[in-house]
């Protein structure tokens, strides 16, 4: 495969920017498709992309992306519904080709925590040579809270997130999956870190 990028963008990265990107694959493999690995010969997979980030004060960031997916010679590997289907988000396009993620995030330096609110969906037909093994077709929740003591020394780290899948309705089954979990990392001077 052969695959070319660029970026044009304005801004910092660790500031407020806006960034337009654009990778192309190509697979000229010549072999018959039997997987996603070995598509047609000289196929195309081309990724649009665009991702900003913008600070509301010193406390507030908020950052997002958006990409759509364009494929050509290979619909075997996208879906389309033989029969109008009800997507069980409203997000859901057309042609579903795109991914989608955003995120709020309040940070508190007085008291030293942080807390982040994201949501990610990429639809079915989302697809990019580049990525091969990306999981597509569900939305995401994500909520975070991080808390900070001894000046960075100690950081906590809890989370919810909420999946769901199947948003096309092209498989015979989905489903709603709510994950709870923590870390705890240690990392004291003149001391080998530690991460629970």
């Amino acid at each position: 495969k052969d695959v070319f990028a660029g970026s044009l963008g304005y801004g910092k990265l660790n500031s407020n920017y806006i960034r337009l990107s654009y990778v192309q694959a190509r697979d000229h493999s010549g072999k018959n498709y039997d997987s996603i690995l070995s598509p047609p010969s000289q196929t195309f997979s081309r990724v649009y992309t665009g991702d900003f980030a913008y600070h509301l004060g010193k406390q507030i960031t908020v950052r997002g992306e958006l990409a759509n997916s364009n494929l050509s010679g290979q619909p075997q590997l996208e879906y389309y519904p033989e029969v109008p289907v009800t997507p069980k988000t409203p997000f859901l396009s057309k042609n579903m080709d795109w991914a989608g993620d955003i995120s709020v995030k309040y940070t508190e330096p007085k008291l030293q925590y942080s807390l982040t609110g994201e949501m990610k969906q990429v639809e079915p037909n989302y697809i990019s040579y580049a990525m091969p093994f990306m999981r597509t077709d569900y939305l995401q929740y994500e909520l975070k809270l991080q808390k900070e003591l001894l000046k960075r020394q100690i950081l906590i780290e809890t989370y919810w997130i909420k999946e769901i899948d199947n948003l096309s309705g092209r498989e015979s089954g989905s489903s709603v999956v709510n994950s709870f979990g923590g870390s705890l990392g240690l990392y004291f001077a003149n001391l080998p870190y530690l991460l629970l």
